[in-house]
């Protein structure tokens, strides 16, 4: 009976040594099985390409950056080395190689490893799309598998176009074209013979054989390939051996200036970076990351990469040369920030009274001392001696001040667009792009615009015919009285300029006109155009006076979209970035030319009108010595200046019959200021200019259309605004239906035009009056005293 049971045992222990591998197979090949039938099509990840307006390549977006190329495209040297190198029975075995996998048994069996693997392409090209890089019996035997249904279902050609374009190549590259790309800056059609051994020797270990990293290790693997191509007969020994020694003799002089982690991310991070990090964005949130980095998407922008450029060195050497005046404006800022923080060090190290003074300044000193030039030393003698906490110490203090300066540098943005599509022609998030400065300021900062949205005050109160190019107001003190607190506005020169028409008023950007309108048009109907043309959420919009001067803050992208309305005879149409997307097949997924659709924002009558008043802004206005006689431009245009409280922000805005463009520029923070007499018009409105002459070297001129129907003309007294008698200086005025002067100027031109005359009357006419509730705080507050405050935005 005890017989009976050993041999029992004994009798299933020899089942179970016979048959495990057998059924350790059949579940091998039902995995193997299961992955190749649900993978369905192969699809290789592919980069999305971005292209300009003129099917300009911009940039590439990926995971694995990679160009398919069909195996037609690719030259017989690259298919000669990778066979030489990885497979020479390529095209005799049915998916593996038997002597291969016995002499890499062997191998693996004398070292106690598995070291070798003895792929052939087929079983290479399974692994990477299937079995991942684990060294397994069982990925071995799924590889195996894969390898087989592979022979089945694809030619040889087929299998060796996948795996050539699949293959890592080192250094972030995938598949051979991309490699050529990367290591030699050609197109594959021309590598020849001693780089395509090169490129070959790669796949099997891309840091060991990169000519980069390792150049000895490269040179070896690329000969042995070499020899192995003459001893097929596809080329001679010498003329190997001449080739061969000549093209090392090239190539090493590139190696001396390669990093040895040099990366096609760094060598083709393409152009215009700001917007393609925009693009990128909207591309992620439509489709998602794998799409966009995967997926092979063709996007074809509105973008044109030569204005692109053009924005770029314009705005950069702008910033330079503003950020060499602004510091020096900026440093007793700092300066203050500095002895503040100095101030709680001294107060917490409870440094007596008669030293303390002494202490601030040392310490302002020593901390000057160590963000400037020791501050890297100490740091790298922390790292040698292990001392962690005060190489982070160090790290933390140097990263405290690095920000303090950086929110007091001065930058700048530009978004220009095409106001009839809408299409976004260029655009600048700051200064130069790099991982630490990536905040795009065309559309992710919001500013004040100060008086350039005036343009905005003036064409809800022309529209709601309110006012005319042409109604007289009076330029004198002006205080808004609330219940708590009061608002006096006051003009960028802290001066008056008496009697003044509404156009003359715009073109000199006169704040309290600009507030007096404001009165007249409700602000209501001033949120609701300016809503209407921006695009801005109705509910930004601050609903008092102060509204009149730009407080509402808004996003360069934003202003220039307000303002291409106006050039687009009124017409508003949405920002696009992006006209069509293709997958990798060709096929359109998505068509933005087809779902324009213009939408009335304000009428053609006013557009015209206020077309007309800025371009008096550009010809005899603020921006005059700006834009036409510094940048020199003399095109016909029409934009408006705009600078708010301390010369924080500085903006222009201005169009041509054909392209609407933005230019703001301001520090980091709003803390500091541009520095005096940084406004609009000596700032932003000279970038403004110079852009706009490079893009019209290459662009055809064009001219704003004529005055449209139900538009009137009237020739009327440029003192008085009422219609012209035989004494008056006379000009043409336009008007809408209606609103047209039908009193005659009487002649008295000076009369009330005194400063002083008019400063008494209209203290007579203010005296007693307010405005309840206009700038009112919680009604629950014990009542205060009236404060008045002073704002004076542009120039």
């Amino acid at each position: 009976m005890k017989m009976n049971k050993r041999n029992i045992i004994i009798y299933t222990l020899i089942t179970m040594v016979i048959f495990t591998p057998f059924f350790y197979i059949i579940y091998a090949y039902n995995v193997s099985y299961h992955l190749f039938r649900d993978s369905g099509n192969i699809q290789q990840p592919l980069a999305s390409a971005i292209y300009d307006r003129k099917g300009v390549l911009i940039s590439h977006l990926y995971d694995e950056y990679r160009h398919y190329v069909k195996m037609e495209e690719i030259p017989e040297t690259i298919i000669k080395s990778f066979l030489a190198a990885e497979d020479s029975s390529f095209y005799m075995h049915s998916g593996f190689d038997l002597t291969g996998i016995a002499r890499a048994l062997f191998v693996d069996i004398i070292s106690g490893s598995l070291r070798q693997g003895g792929s052939t392409i087929t079983q290479q090209l399974a692994k990477q799309l299937y079995a991942g890089r684990e060294k397994s019996v069982k990925r071995k035997l799924i590889e195996l598998f894969i390898a087989r249904e592979f022979e089945k279902k694809f030619s040889k050609d087929q299998i060796l176009e996948m795996y050539l374009n699949q293959i890592y190549l080192g250094h972030g590259v995938y598949g051979v074209s991309a490699a050529a790309e990367f290591y030699f800056q050609k197109p594959l059609k021309d590598i020849n013979i001693i780089e395509a051994s090169l490129i070959s020797g790669i796949p099997s270990a891309p840091d060991r054989y990169s000519p980069l990293k390792n150049p000895a290790a490269a040179h070896d693997r690329s000969l042995g390939i070499l020899f192995n191509l003459i001893s097929s007969g596809y080329i001679s020994k010498q003329e190997a051996a001449d080739k061969f020694n000549l093209f090392w003799e090239n190539y090493t002089g590139r190696i001396k200036t390669e990093f040895q982690d040099a990366g096609i991310r760094k060598e083709s991070a393409g152009e215009a970076q700001w917007f393609t990090e925009y693009i990128r964005r909207e591309l992620i949130a439509k489709y998602g990351e794998d799409t966009v980095y995967r997926g092979g998407l063709k996007v074809y922008t509105t973008l044109d990469l030569d204005y692109q450029k053009a924005a770029e060195v314009i705005m950069e050497k702008s910033l330079e040369r503003q950020n060499a005046y602004s510091s020096s404006i900026n440093r007793y800022e700092v300066l203050k920030i500095d002895t503040g923080l100095a101030v709680k060090a001294a107060a917490k190290a409870k440094i007596k009274s008669e030293l303390k003074d002494e202490y601030i300044k040392q310490t302002v000193k020593f901390n000057r001392e160590l963000l400037s030039s020791i501050a890297d030393e100490l740091s790298l003698v922390s790292m040698i001696t292990g001392v962690e906490k005060q190489d982070r110490v160090i790290t933390e203090h140097s990263d405290a001040y690095d920000n303090l300066y950086r929110l007091s540098k001065a930058e700048g943005a530009l978004a220009a667009i095409d106001p009839a599509t809408g299409g976004i022609l260029a655009m600048v998030g700051g200064s130069t792009f790099n991982p630490v400065n990536q905040l795009n300021r065309a559309v992710q900062s919001r500013r004040q615009p100060g008086s350039a949205f005036k343009a905005f005050v003036y064409g809800a109160a022309i529209e709601e015919s309110k006012i005319t190019a042409a109604t007289p107001f009076y330029d004198s003190p002006l205080t808004y009285r609330g219940n708590k607190e009061s608002w006096t506005p006051s003009n960028y020169n802290k001066d008056y300029s008496g009697r003044v028409l509404a156009r003359r008023a715009l073109s000199l950007s006169l704040n309290i006109v600009s507030a007096k309108i404001y009165d007249m048009a409700g602000g209501e109907s001033i949120a609701k155009l300016a809503s209407g043309l921006t695009g801005a959420d109705y509910k930004r919009f601050q609903l008092d006076p102060t509204l009149s001067l730009g407080t509402t803050e808004l996003t360069p992208l934003e202003m220039a979209k307000g303002f291409a309305v106006y050039a687009n005879r009124g017409m508003s149409v949405p920002v696009i970035s992006v006209t069509k997307i293709e997958d990798r097949y060709g096929n359109n997924i998505l068509n933005n030319a087809e779902k324009i659709k213009p939408v009335r924002a304000v009428s053609e009558q006013t557009a015209f009108i206020m077309t007309s008043m800025m371009k008096d802004v550009v010809d005899s206005g603020t921006a005059s010595y700006a834009v036409r006689r510094a940048a020199g431009f003399g095109l016909p245009c029409a934009g408006k200046t705009g600078t708010n409280t301390d010369f924080r922000d500085a903006w222009f805005i201005g169009y041509t019959p054909d392209i609407a463009a933005a230019v703001w520029v301001g520090c980091e923070s709003q803390k500091y200021s541009l520095g005096g007499g940084q406004s609009g018009s000596a700032v932003a409105a000279p970038i403004w200019g110079a852009f706009m002459n490079e893009v019209y070297k290459t662009r055809g001129k064009v001219k704003f259309p004529g005055k449209p129907s139900g538009v009137s003309e009237r020739r009327i007294c440029s003192i008085s605004g009422d219609l012209a008698e035989r004494n008056c200086p006379v000009k043409n005025e336009y008007f809408l239906p209606g609103t047209e002067p039908e009193a005659k100027c009487d002649g008295l031109h000076g009369k009330l035009s005194n400063i002083k005359e008019l400063i008494v009357r209209d203290k007579k006419t203010m005296r007693g009056k307010s405005a309840p509730g206009l700038f009112e705080k919680n009604s629950e507050e014990e009542p205060t005293d009236n404060k008045t405050e002073s704002f004076f935005f542009d120039d």
